[in-house]
């Protein structure tokens, strides 16, 4: 090889170098590769944090014998990169005492969340912890939602257990395992945006509370008492919402509500042929919507072991019906 060809071939790759360190320099960038986007934050907190207005200062206290630390570190890092008017510290709450002492802090763990003359104290250095303190200082509204309970329904604090995955080139990095049924993830993106999330049981003639701005029933697979639709009747003649997700073949004894709504439960399984995920034609997939509030920016979604609802004809007085999405014409309804 020609020593004239070496020489240009190592001057390129310097080049080379420099521009990528350059480029690094100027465009803050980083890729998160963990499986479950761990120090990533999400599009619920980028939309919060769109809304400073002002510098806010994040406090954050740990001890350097807990190796969950070092996500928090990270995600203290992750906010910095998305908003100019955050910046973050961190202190070893044994090394650094007076600091805490100062800041009235006692335990590790403890976050402080400053802007301006406001502060908040929240307990953890989880995303949903933080975003939710940012989320309060602003101001903005929230909401009260209850999920019923006491008849099989996916519970929303559910438990979540946590290991270690290995082989991944990071000894510590913790993996989240999830209860089966369990709606505790749904849960901490609804307190993520700030709204106070409770589980109610109607059973023994009980009232859904006054605060309720929204009750959740999410797959019953036990029916509702009489009293307790009764309840709920209650609730929506006095102005209140209620939002229902239905498996397959039953509706929890709550299809004669729904109609007085102008929705009837099908209580059957919707097969789509036309369009589903994978090769399971038992859950029906659209990327198509109505033009709607409540599906703006909705990807493609599947919806495995779905039933079919249909409009009330003629609907009742008052009632308007709005359908947001359809299975395709290649779809049937079995019964069984």
């Amino acid at each position: 090889m020609k020593p004239t060809y070496i020489y240009l071939t190592t001057a390129l790759a310097i080049v080379l170098i420099i521009l990528v360190n350059l480029s690094g320099s100027f465009v803050n960038t980083r890729f998160d590769t963990t499986r479950e986007g761990l120090y990533s934050l999400t599009q619920t907190s980028y939309d919060i944090l769109e809304r400073l207005q002002e510098p806010v200062e994040i406090t954050h206290f740990y001890i350097a014998a807990d190796p969950r630390f070092r996500p928090t570190l990270e995600l203290l890092r992750e906010y910095e990169r998305r908003s100019p008017l955050i910046t973050s510290r961190a202190y070893d709450i044994n090394t650094n005492p007076s600091i805490a002492r100062n800041m009235g802090v006692t335990f590790h763990g403890t976050t402080i969340i400053r802007m301006g003359d406001r502060v908040e104290e929240v307990s953890g250095g989880d995303e949903v912890s933080i975003t939710n303190g940012i989320y309060r200082m602003l101001g903005l509204s929230s909401r009260t939602i209850y999920f019923t309970g006491g008849h099989g329904e996916y519970d929303i604090f559910s438990t979540v257990s946590e290991d270690h995955l290995e082989g991944e080139g990071d000894d510590d990095r913790p993996i989240f395992l999830h209860e089966s049924r369990g709606f505790a993830k749904f849960r901490e993106r609804l307190e993520l945006m700030g709204h106070e999330v409770d589980k109610i049981f109607l059973a023994g003639n009980q009232q859904v509370p006054d605060d309720a701005d929204l009750v959740v029933i999410v797959s019953p697979a036990e029916d509702f008492l009489p009293s307790e639709i009764a309840s709920l009747e209650q609730y929506l003649q006095d102005g209140g919402r209620l939002f229902v997700m239905l498996d397959a073949f039953r509706d929890g004894g709550l299809g004669d509500l729904l109609r007085q709504y102008g929705i009837s439960p099908q209580n059957d399984l919707v097969i789509d042929f036309g369009n589903h995920f994978w090769n399971d034609a038992t859950s029906p997939a659209t990327g198509t919507y109505t033009r709607h509030p409540i599906t703006e920016r909705l990807p493609l979604t599947f919806f495995p072991g779905v039933q079919s609802l249909e409009a009330v004809d003629p609907l009742p007085d008052g009632v308007q019906v709005t359908t947001l999405f359809s299975s395709t014409s290649r779809s049937m309804a079995v019964q069984n």
